[in-house]
C-alpha cells in the first residue's frame, strides 16, 4: 500500500476515535445541560381516589423515577419546589424522556398534558415533553406540581425539571434532536447504504463481505427508524422481541463481515454468530412466556457484547499482523461501535440511565458509512492505480511489439527484395538464354562451319543487338503503357525492317494502362512481337507489316495486332527461329492473363493478343 494511503487511513481512523469520543463526552454534556435546570427527584405518590382525583390518605414517598408497572394505575405524584420570589422570567417543566401519558397541574391549574391515560404512550420525538408556566400559576415560597401518570403498557417517567423557559427549550430541542430525529435520519441513511451495497452484491456474487455488509447494514438501519416511530408497528409484546431479536441478528452480521474481512474463514466463529443471530427470535418469545423477557433481554445483549469482543480480537490480531490502513480503520470502528453498544446497555440497566441518557448505538450507523465509503474509496484507488499500471505495462508491450513487428516488416521487406532481385536476376538469365543466348550459340555453330559470309554474320550480330536492347527495354517500361511499349519496338527495329523490305504500317492508338505490362509483363509481349516478326522475316516473304491497338469496352480488353501481308500458311504453323514458335507464344499470352489467336490464308497472317485492362466490370483474369 502506498504512503499515501496509509497516511489517509491513520487519519481517517483518528477522525473516528475523535468522533466516537464527542459521542460520548456528547452525551455526558447533554446531561450537564439539564443540570442547570432544577430536578424534582423526591415525590409523593399516590392512587386514584374518588372522583378520580388523589387519594392522599395512601399516599407513599417515592424517589423518581419509578415503576408504573409496580404501581396501581393511574398514579399521582406530587412534587414541590420553592422560589424565593417570582421571576421575571417565564418558567417551564421539562420532561427528558417519558414512557408514560402525563397530565400535569401547578397549585391547582392545569398546565398540559400528552395524551389520554387510557391509551399506549408514543415514543420517539414525542416521548419527550416542555410544558411552559405561565407566570400567574407561580407563586413565590413552595409551589406544588400533581402529575397524573397512566397509560397502557405505561412504565416510567424521567424526573421533571424546572427552569426558565429558554433554557429548557433550548434542552428540549436538543433531546428530541439527539434521541429522535438524528437516530431516524441516519438509520434511514444506512438503511439506504445497505441497499446500494446489496445492489453490488448482486452484481458482484462472488463478494460476500458485500451481502453480509449490505444485509447487516439495511437491518441496522430499519432497526433504528423502527424504534424512533412513535407507535409500534406491531402489538406488543412482538414488537418488542422482534425489534430486540433483529438488533442481535444486525449486529451478528457486521462482526462476522468485520472478521470475514481479515481473508481468514473463522468458520467457528462464524457458525457461532449465525446460531446465536437465529437463536435470538425463538430464545426471547420463551422468555417473554415465563415473564423474563426484560432481564433475559439485557443477558443476550450483553453475550451479543462478549462474542462482539471476541470479533474484534481476531480484528486486532489481523490488524497488528498486517498493519495496513483499511485494517487500523475495521478495528477502530469496531472498537467504538461495541464502545457505544457497552455505554446504551449499561445505561439501560435502570430507569434512570435510559431516560437520562442519549443512546448511542443509533450513530454507529455513521462508524460504517464512513468506513464502506473509506473501503469503497480505497478499492477504487486501487482499481485505478492497478488499472494504470495495466495501461502502462500494456503500453510498454504495445511499444516493444511495435518495434518487433516493425523489425520482422523490415526483415520482411528486405527478404521480399531480396526475393525480387533474384526473381529478377532469373528471368533476365532467362531472356538471355532463351534469345540472345540462343541467337549467339546458333550464330558460333554457323561461323564455325562456314556457313556465313561477313552479311550474314553482321544480320546475326545485329539481331543480338536488337535483342539486347529490346529486353533492356521491357525491363525500363514497367507502367502498363501499352503504346509506349509498342513504340519502343518500333523504335528499335524499325530500320531493320525497312533494310528487309518491309513497310510498316502503324495503327497505335492511346488505350488504358494495361496493369499485365507493369514489371516483367512487357518483356513477354514483346517476345511475342518479336516472335511473330521473326515468322515474317523469315518466313512470310511479306512486304508490308501493320501494327495495331484497339479497345473493346465491353469486354474491358485491349487487343494488340501484327498482320502481314505474306504467303500465309495453311495447317499448323511452322516454328519459328530459335525453337520459339506458337506454343510458346500462347504461354506467354497466358502469363499476361491474356489470349492469343491467329488467322492466316494466302493473303498474310494475322497474330492478335486481347489484355484485360481491369478498368471495367468484366470477369478477368489477371498476370500470372
Amino acid at each position: 500500500m502506498s504512503l499515501r494511503l496509509r497516511s489517509a487511513g491513520k487519519s481517517a481512523a483518528r477522525l473516528l476515535l475523535v468522533f466516537s469520543c464527542s459521542m460520548i463526552s456528547g452525551s455526558a454534556l447533554a446531561q450537564d445541560g439539564l443540570r442547570d435546570l432544577h430536578e424534582l427527584r423526591d415525590a409523593i405518590w399516590m392512587p386514584g381516589g374518588a372522583g378520580g382525583r388523589p387519594d392522599a390518605t395512601r399516599a407513599t414517598p417515592v424517589r423518581l423515577p419509578d415503576n408504573l408497572a409496580l404501581r396501581a394505575t393511574p398514579s399521582w405524584y406530587r412534587l414541590t419546589f420553592t422560589l424565593p420570589a417570582v421571576p421575571a422570567e417565564r418558567q417551564a417543566v421539562f420532561f427528558p424522556g417519558s414512557y408514560a401519558h402525563l397530565e400535569l397541574e401547578l397549585n391547582g391549574h392545569p398546565l398540559g398534558k400528552t395524551g389520554p391515560l387510557d391509551a399506549a404512550p408514543e415514543r420517539g420525538w414525542r416521548s419527550t415533553h416542555l410544558f411552559a408556566i405561565p407566570t400567574e400559576y407561580l407563586v413565590a415560597g413552595e409551589n406544588s406540581l400533581l402529575i397524573h401518570a397512566g397509560g397502557t403498557g405505561a412504565w416510567t417517567f424521567s424526573p421533571p425539571r424546572v427552569g426558565p423557559l429558554p433554557l429548557a427549550d433550548a434542552e428540549f430541542t436538543r433531546r428530541v434532536i439527539a434521541t429522535a430525529i438524528a437516530p431516524l435520519a441516519v438509520g434511514l441513511m444506512v438503511a439506504l447504504l445497505g441497499v446500494f451495497v446489496l445492489v453490488l452484491w448482486v452484481h458482484r456474487r462472488t463478494e460476500p463481505l458485500y451481502a453480509y455488509f449490505g444485509f447487516a447494514s439495511l437491518l441496522c438501519g430499519l432497526h433504528m427508524a423502527w424504534w424512533m416511530l412513535p407507535n409500534p408497528p406491531i402489538p406488543q409484546p412482538h414488537n418488542r422481541i422482534l425489534w430486540l431479536a433483529t438488533y442481535t441478528f444486525w449486529v451478528s452480521l457486521m462482526t462476522i463481515f468485520f472478521v470475514r474481512y481479515t481473508g481468514q474463514p473463522w468458520r467457528w466463529f462464524v457458525r457461532g454468530m449465525w446460531t446465536f443471530a437465529l437463536a435470538g427470535y425463538p430464545v426471547l418469545y420463551v422468555a417473554n412466556h415465563f415473564g423474563a423477557l426484560s432481564a433475559t433481554s439485557l443477558t443476550w445483549r450483553a453475550i451479543g457484547i462478549f462474542a462482539v469482543l471476541v470479533g474484534l480480537g481476531i480484528v486486532t490480531r489481523h490488524a497488528w499482523q498486517r498493519r495496513r490502513a483499511d485494517s487500523v480503520l475495521l478495528l477502530v470502528t469496531g472498537l467504538c461501535a461495541t464502545g457505544f453498544g457497552i455505554h446504551d446497555w449499561w445505561t439501560g440497566q435502570s430507569a434512570a440511565g435510559l431516560l437520562s441518557r442519549v443512546p448511542l448505538v443509533p450513530y454507529a450507523g455513521l462508524l460504517f458509512v464512513l468506513l464502506f465509503g473509506w473501503l469503497l474509496a480505497e478499492r477504487f484507488n486501487l482499481n485505478v492505480a492497478e488499472l494504470a499500471g495495466a495501461n502502462d505495462s500494456l503500453s510498454a508491450r504495445v511499444v516493444e511489439k511495435t518495434r518487433a513487428l516493425e523489425e520482422n516488416y523490415r526483415q520482411l521487406r528486405e527478404a521480399e527484395r531480396q526475393q525480387t532481385i533474384l526473381e529478377e536476376r532469373g528471368r533476365i538469365l532467362r531472356d538471355m538464354h532463351d534469345g540472345l543466348g540462343t541467337k549467339l550459340m546458333i550464330s558460333l555453330r554457323s561461323l564455325q562451319r562456314g556457313d556465313l559470309d561477313n552479311h550474314s554474320a553482321a544480320d546475326l550480330v545485329r539481331d543480338c543487338i536488337d535483342e539486347l536492347r529490346l529486353t533492356v527495354d521491357a525491363y525500363d517500361q514497367s507502367d502498363g503503357d501499352l503504346a509506349a511499349l509498342l513504340g519502343n519496338l518500333r523504335y528499335r527495329l524499325g530500320e531493320r525492317l525497312q533494310q528487309a523490305g518491309l513497310a510498316v504500317e502503324w495503327q497505335v492508338t492511346e488505350t488504358p494502362p494495361v496493369p499485365a505490362l507493369e514489371g516483367g509483363g512487357g518483356r513477354e509481349l514483346m517476345r511475342i512481337v518479336q516472335e511473330c516478326l521473326a515468322n515474317i522475316l523469315h518466313h512470310a516473304h511479306a512486304t508490308r507489316v501493320t501494327f495495331a491497338t484497339q479497345y473493346f469496352q465491353e469486354t474491358d480488353t485491349v487487343r494488340v495486332t501484327v498482320r502481314d501481308d505474306g504467303r500465309g500458311f495453311a495447317g499448323k504453323p511452322e516454328r519459328g527461329s530459335g525453337g520459339h514458335g506458337l506454343a510458346n507464344m500462347q504461354l506467354r499470352a497466358q502469363r499476361l492473363g491474356g489470349e492469343l489467336s491467329f488467322t492466316s490464308d494466302h493473303g498474310g497472317t494475322c497474330v492478335a493478343i486481347d489484355l484485360p485492362t481491369g478498368h471495367g466490370s468484366a470477369n478477368l483474369r489477371t498476370a500470372g
